[in-house]
């Protein structure tokens, strides 16, 4: 019998030894380490956290039972049944669950490393998920040590749907109608978008043809965004990549030398314009299905606030959090002088944005709102991404706040404090943003 007490390890072991030879002893002493020790042991734990992945992964990979496919495929019909039971087994996709938990595991404990996330895009390639893997790889270039490799494969990655892409069509691309597919168009038409960027990465003159022809995937994709958003077809979590997907790009190109390169290339203008134009766009997306979902009320006279924000709104607000905290830092990309600026609808841009906000504050009062004192799920997923470093809330203000405890409806009320607190501070950079917003009464 084992005993009641957790420091009792005195009861024997089948061997006839004691337990105490399984785990050591509790120890009320308190090891002290610097920061540098902590995160050098950090760094150790993910390592061995990534090895268990991948022995997890390979596991997987070669697995021929339970109606596997062959060893090494990831797809087609199972292994053929072997010993005294000849009887074929039901087809099943292969799990690479314990892989994928391990990897996060090991990005949770070092955000700034890029190692679990190149890990991570491995996975969804084996799913022949290319959108999210190249969100991984993203967050595997962006961070403070960045993996070798990653730039790499993810140019072998986007060179294959880019092929892909051309290779289907115009026409077939555009007969989806059934909202499930017009997803994966648009995810399609991002990718091939990304893939287009990618191949300017240090280029000095881009080709007119290709140019043209990424002009055109940003509308198309711009406007089934916008559709989809409005029409409560996209999930949150694809809103989210979609932006972190923009700012990377933009990131890489002016901050990542091409693989093989001695030095990081002069940032191409005509390709950084197109990338900004291309963020700008989606940003105002946002923006506009939000004064459209503002203008409505779905809560009718309740006193609860929560309840005026709409189904479209709450899934919007996490990528609505990101843009912001990114323009707080990068407005001069935006700036308001159209003179100087090479991104079209500048301008307007700004006036929409202030209607948002100003409608916004309108209708959810500041004193109302909850204080935003813990990470919400967003800022805990975004850790260690270069282009929102610092910007995003990376741990708990407030005394005693467990975000487990908060209830969704305050979680959807923090993030308009937060947005709200973040348009209050670009309204008073007067240099780059239009004098529009210091005439609301709202901002002062």
């Amino acid at each position: 019998m084992v005993s009641a007490n957790p420091e009792d390890n005195s009861d024997p072991a089948p061997d006839g030894r004691t337990r105490g030879y399984l785990l050591p002893r509790h120890s009320d002493a308190v090891i002290q380490c610097t920061p540098e020790q902590r995160q050098s042991k950090l760094s150790s734990v993910s390592k061995a956290l990534i090895f268990l992945g991948d022995i997890a992964r390979y596991k997987e990979q070669y697995n021929e039972s339970g109606g596997r496919p062959k060893a090494g495929a990831e797809t087609g019909p199972p292994a053929r049944a072997s010993g005294k039971n000849k009887k074929a087994p039901i087809p099943r996709a292969r799990d690479y669950e314990k892989a994928r938990q391990r990897y996060e595991q090991a990005r949770a404990l070092v955000p700034h490393e890029g190692n679990p996330s190149n890990q991570l895009a491995i996975l969804s390639s084996y799913q022949s998920d290319t959108f999210n893997a190249i969100v991984h790889y993203y967050r595997a270039i962006c961070v403070q040590q960045p993996y070798d490799g990653a730039a790499e494969n993810m140019g072998k990655s986007l060179k294959k749907s880019l092929d892909f892409w051309i290779a289907k069509g115009k026409a077939k691309q555009q007969e989806a109608t059934v909202p499930r597919l017009k997803i994966e168009v648009l995810k399609e038409q991002i990718i091939a978008l990304h893939a287009y960027w990618g191949q300017y990465q240090g280029v000095e003159m881009v080709e007119s043809e290709s140019l043209q022809s990424s002009e055109e995937l940003c509308k198309s994709s711009v406007s089934l965004f916008h559709d989809l958003i409005a029409g409560l077809l996209l999930q949150s979590e694809v809103m989210s990549k979609i932006v972190i997907l923009g700012l990377g790009a933009l990131w890489k190109h002016r901050m990542l030398r091409s693989p093989g390169a001695k030095r990081r290339p002069r940032s191409n203008p005509r390709v950084e314009a197109q990338i900004s134009g291309h963020l700008l766009d989606v940003f105002r997306s946002l923006l506009e299905v939000g004064l459209q979902e503002l203008a409505d009320d779905p809560a009718g006279d309740t006193d609860d606030i929560a309840q005026k924000i709409s189904a479209t709104l709450r899934r919007m607000l996490p990528a609505l959090r990101m843009v912001n905290k990114w323009l707080r830092t990068n407005y001069r990309f935006y700036a308001s002088d159209e003179k100087k600026q090479t991104v079209e609808g500048v301008a307007e841009f700004w006036k929409v944005y202030t209607r948002f906000f100003t409608t916004l504050g309108q209708k959810f009062p500041i004193e109302q709102l909850t204080r935003l004192e813990t990470p919400l799920e967003e800022d805990l997923d975004i850790r260690g991404f270069l282009p929102l470093t610092k910007l995003m809330v990376t741990e708990n203000s407030g005394e005693g706040i467990d975000r487990a405890q908060v209830h969704p409806n305050e979680e959807q009320l923090m993030r308009i404090w937060d947005l709200i607190g973040d348009a209050k501070m670009l309204a008073q950079m007067k240099v780059c943003i239009p004098s529009l917003f210091l005439e609301r009464s709202f901002y002062t």
